[in-house]
């Protein structure tokens, strides 16, 4: 009798392990999800967002938003607000430098001073 009840310990501790191991999987696997569509469009959102023109903070919330807005499309909601924001940083930096954003620069009006 005690061996049937050691046994069913072990099995339903396993059983609980399973389920845990599933939530982990499934969790790793939106994390991953979510990683690819923010690094896969960060650098679209950096574009567009210079192509809008306007203030560099103004720019640089729009492109979070166009990253968010396409996180929200696949169906994930949770996604940290830094790492976004780290990866349009990032991608502004690499496109800048690469001289790509200066074909979508606007001039942004500036007053005019009469002397």
């Amino acid at each position: 009798m005690t061996h049937k009840i050691i046994v069913d310990v072990i099995l339903a501790v396993i059983a609980l392990i399973g389920t845990i191991m599933c939530q982990i999987v499934k969790q790793d696997s939106k994390v991953r999800l979510a990683l690819q569509i923010i690094n896969s469009v960060a650098p679209a959102a950096v574009v567009a967002a210079e192509k809008i023109g306007g203030a560099g903070n103004v720019k640089f919330a729009k492109a979070v938003d166009f990253v968010q807005h396409a996180l929200n499309q696949a169906g994930i909601d949770s996604a940290d607000l830094t790492v976004i924001e780290n990866a349009v940083e990032a991608q502004w930096a690499e496109l800048s430098k690469t001289g790509t954003l200066d074909q979508y620069k606007k001039e942004v009006p500036s007053e005019k001073v009469n002397s």
